[in-house]
């Protein structure tokens, strides 16, 4: 019974970690993006005519500002290589923005007793919903793993780590180490907008249609889930990543109210989190 709270210990702290550097990394081009955001609608106030038209104008310059800034530094091979789309690889520009917010040089597995190491998280993979994953079904025959599963990600997970019938060998999950799985639907994306969207939203609304609190309005990373498996014990941990925005109020007759009192890094959160 000790031996395995120990190992799922391990196997939460690994995730918990995993999710901690990326949110870090995060800090910077959410803060970027927001004051570029910002400035811009300040250098439009006259133009967008009322408050109404600045607050929506500046919530869809932040979602641009951060999708330029992720793919042209985060979206390469390597952080700050340029983005080059891979006609066989959908979801490859989500891949890499994770690859590089772990800061990991090259692909490996946990070492005993150590959850870090200089060029950051040991990842073992990642892997996005993108057409190519494939599970064992009830009948026990391999097939695509396909279907939009953001709303139910553990069930993907799930399906991944279901072992052949036949030998009892895992197409994934099988050998110790960190993965991070993105169960979004990837696999319709034609263009790199298409498949940044698929990963980054703008929750702004209530089902109504109506604004959310000002105190709830955020870009999201959608479904970073962290699998870890350590001895054989696997964990998963679920989350969204989010930014939310500072109250920022567009008088109709001043400039926009600052938001410098405003902690960044208290404005980085998880949120929809969960474990198993």
């Amino acid at each position: 019974m000790k031996k395995t709270d120990v190992n799922t210990t391990k196997s939460f702290y690994y995730g918990e970690t995993t999710l901690e550097t990326m949110q870090s990394n995060l800090i910077v081009p959410f803060s970027e993006s927001l004051n570029n955001a910002y400035k811009t609608t300040n250098s439009l106030y006259s133009y967008l005519g009322n408050a109404e038209h600045r607050e929506s104008f500046f919530y869809d310059q932040y979602k641009e500002e951060f999708k330029n800034l992720m793919i042209d530094y985060y979206g390469g091979s390597s952080v700050g290589s340029p983005y080059v789309p891979d006609a066989t690889d959908k979801a490859l520009l989500v891949k890499n923005m994770i690859h590089n917010l772990t800061f990991v040089d090259v692909p490996h597995t946990i070492a005993p007793h150590d959850s870090e190491t200089p060029d950051g998280i040991p990842l073992a993979n990642i892997y996005c919903n993108d057409g190519t994953i494939t599970w064992y079904n009830d009948s026990g025959i391999s097939e695509a793993l396909t279907g939009d599963y953001s709303t139910k990600p553990s069930e993907f997970i799930e399906k991944m780590a279901r072992p052949n019938p036949a030998n009892g060998a895992m197409n994934y999950f099988g050998s110790d180490g960190i993965y991070v799985v993105i169960p979004n639907d990837f696999s319709l994306c034609s263009t790199t907008d298409d498949v940044f969207n698929s990963f980054v939203t703008l929750s702004l609304t209530k089902p109504d249609g109506s604004l959310l609190p000002a105190n709830e309005r955020r870009l999201l990373l959608k479904n970073v889930c962290v699998v870890v498996v350590n001895n054989g014990y696997r964990s998963v941990i679920t989350t969204d990543i989010a930014f939310q925005f500072p109250p920022i109020y567009w008088s109709d007759t001043n400039t926009a109210s600052e938001y410098s009192e405003y902690d960044v890094y208290q404005l980085v959160y998880y949120v929809n989190w969960s474990r198993s």
